[in-house]
């Protein structure tokens, strides 16, 4: 799971400028269930892993993006929809 979380953190440098500083609080946690009944797919951990962190970095540059776009004002701080009007 910490490749998993390095990878969607990948997503982060993608949408937000500067990342990866000392100060900024950035942090990932990523879970798994673990049960005797999971489905067995056709591929190797390793392949898996790969395919789960692409797609979480993806999401996690989406979901920053998704969340600047939509944010609102608040008193003296403008949205960016509010700067582009």
């Amino acid at each position: 799971m910490i490749k998993v979380s390095e990878m969607a953190h990948d997503g982060m440098a993608r949408a937000i400028y500067p990342i990866h500083t000392n100060w900024d609080g950035d942090v990932i946690f990523s879970i798994s269930p673990h049960g005797k009944n999971r489905k067995k797919l056709a591929l190797s951990s390793f392949d898996l892993v790969n395919y789960i962190g692409i797609v979480a970095a993806d999401a996690m540059a989406e979901a920053i993006n998704n969340g600047v776009k939509n944010a609102e004002s608040i008193p003296d701080y403008p949205a960016y929809k509010d700067i582009l009007s």
